[in-house]
């Protein structure tokens, strides 16, 4: 569904509506509401599955990436931001397919949904506040470069322990990461 949400988003936030910036920063809300709602609602009833693994971190990457592009339009002085958030969301999904071919999947950390959520917040206000001042804009910004250096940090850490344990046990890395998870 948050998929789906991503080209209505682009829509609205380009739209001539007087308000589509508006209902697009609330489609943007729905979105990650569904992000929230989704994982908790799978757990509880025990829905867990492997696609779901893989869709779930791949909307959030993919609905990351679509509002920055459109965020550039109106805020272009955050270029180098944007570019390390899709720098940051493409790596981390390229890495993701391909530990995935290798059998094993990274699960969501804490800190990789902090970032996630400071995300949401801070495209929430740069949607919804587009006259804020330059100077919370860039505060914002500042605090957001640094969750998404730690978060990347932290899932780099997992992967080199997964792959040196692998390496220096001879065992498969699929067995290491479900020891690990």
């Amino acid at each position: 569904f948050r998929i789906v949400l991503i080209p209505i988003y682009a829509w609205l936030y380009f739209s001539d509506f007087e308000s589509g910036a508006v209902i697009a920063g609330m489609v943007l809300v729905v979105s990650g509401l569904t992000d929230l709602f989704d994982g908790a609602i799978a757990r509880k009833f025990n829905q867990i599955s492997e696609l779901g693994k893989v869709l779930d971190p791949l909307a959030d990457k993919l609905t990351q990436v679509a509002v920055f592009i459109c965020l550039y339009f109106r805020f272009q002085y955050l270029l180098p931001l944007f570019c390390f958030i899709v720098y940051k969301e493409l790596l981390m999904l390229s890495v993701g397919f391909w530990i995935l071919k290798r059998g094993f999947v990274v699960t969501s950390k804490w800190w990789g949904k902090v970032t996630t959520f400071l995300i949401y917040c801070a495209v929430a206000a740069f949607t919804f506040f587009p006259e804020m001042p330059r100077a919370a804009i860039l505060a914002i910004s500042a605090l957001l470069l640094a969750m998404l250096a730690f978060s990347m940090w932290g899932y780099a850490e997992i992967m080199v322990g997964v792959f040196a344990k692998a390496s220096l046990t001879g065992r498969e890395l699929k067995e290491i990461a479900q020891e690990t998870y």
